[in-house]
């Protein structure tokens, strides 16, 4: 597998100047971590795939990146809620481990974070030569 995400098309990503399509990429990054509910952040991970599926990136290579992240978004989803024992809405207890609500919402966040992360920040050299971003 290369590093090269690189796909040769006219969409309307690949007409932007190569500076837009970065500060668009930073503004979305910078708005993923000011966002902290799920559902927003599933609703951002789909205008981000819209936005991509619009500049006819094609799904290939989404399923190349989602292929990378899927492993690391797994054990954070179920990670997360053992090691963080933060809220007062228990829904399972036993022994040491204390599973509750504020947790479970704080890992889906975090989970959904991660992807839409990778996809903006990806989004430019999707859509742009490296050489040219740089």
């Amino acid at each position: 597998m290369t590093g090269d995400f690189y796909q040769p098309r006219r969409g309307w990503l690949h007409g932007l100047d190569p500076r837009s399509s970065l500060i668009l990429s930073f503004v979305t990054v910078v708005s993923l971590f000011i966002i902290s509910q799920p559902q927003w952040l599933l609703a951002a991970l789909l205008v981000i795939h819209l936005l991509l599926f619009s500049a006819r990136i094609s799904l290939k290579v989404c399923l190349r990146l989602w292929a990378i992240i899927l492993p690391l978004m797994l054990m954070i989803f179920i990670l997360w809620p053992l090691f963080n024992t933060q809220g007062e809405r228990v829904l399972f207890h036993w022994r040491f481990i204390k599973i509750t609500q504020e947790a479970l919402l704080s890992g889906a966040a975090t989970t959904l974070r991660l992807p839409s992360l990778l996809l903006a920040s990806y989004m430019p050299l999707m859509t742009h030569r490296q050489n040219v971003l740089i």
